[in-house]
């Protein structure tokens, strides 16, 4: 299966911890990218507890992004599945704490020393919150012909969807993992939202390697300059 999903990107930059909170590029323009996400629509398993299902499909799942090579570090046998999520915490939170929502992401990490971990993710997730979209009635009937559906009515909504593509470098500073013990020599991610452009059931070749290019171009250049201004 294909999606092929429209972004608005907005790029926020980090480079140290000193940073934070971090901020949007000023450099950076906003635009709008094609993203196409093929995927696998078969159950594989689903994880159930009182309040919630999560029901997992795959086992393909592929991001064809312009941006990822625009990142230092991209991804490295990343793992990760579609998965729709369905969840009822009313009896905690509250009315509002209901919904279901669809998750596609991936995510990688590796260890360039004892100390030095640099890490590569992306998702794209529908909203939590919205009456269109209830918790799963029954999730373990949930089916394939129910995930073309949701996605079906995501598309014809035209439901704002949030997007991330993230690098870093993390480097542990002291003995444990704790937050305050970690520095970012690197960060770069891109965030924004996307809507569902159309659905596919063939996965023709990728077609956007023009298009990546003008992209990279643009990017590159963006960054080049504003580096030449800070320096």
């Amino acid at each position: 299966m294909e999606l092929l999903v429209s972004v608005t990107s907005r790029m926020v930059n980090a480079v140290d911890q000193s940073t934070y909170p971090y901020t949007p590029d000023p450099s950076f323009v906003p635009f709008q990218m094609p993203v196409r996400i093929v995927f696998g629509n078969e159950p594989l398993f689903t994880d159930l507890n009182q309040d919630g299902a999560s029901i997992n499909f795959g086992p393909a799942l592929t991001l064809y992004s312009p941006l990822t090579n625009s990142l230092r570090y991209g991804p490295d046998n990343p793992a990760g599945y579609p998965t729709v999520q369905s969840f009822d915490y009313t009896a905690y939170y509250g009315p509002w704490d209901k919904g279901s929502f669809l998750d596609f992401g991936q995510s990688s990490s590796r260890n360039l020393s004892s100390t030095d971990l640099i890490d590569y993710n992306w998702a794209i997730v529908s909203p939590t919150m919205d009456p269109r979209y209830p918790p799963l009635a029954d999730p373990l009937s949930y089916t394939s012909a129910d995930l073309m559906a949701f996605l079906e009515r995501l598309m014809q909504d035209r439901t704002p969807i949030n997007y991330a593509e993230i690098s870093y470098e993390m480097l542990n500073t002291t003995s444990s993992l704790a937050y305050f013990g970690t520095y970012y020599p690197y960060a770069d991610w891109y965030s924004g939202t996307a809507t569902i452009e159309s659905i596919e059931t063939e996965t023709p070749e990728p077609r956007m390697l023009v298009l990546t290019g003008l992209i990279l171009i643009v990017l590159m250049a963006k960054r080049t300059a504003f580096t030449d201004d800070r320096s």
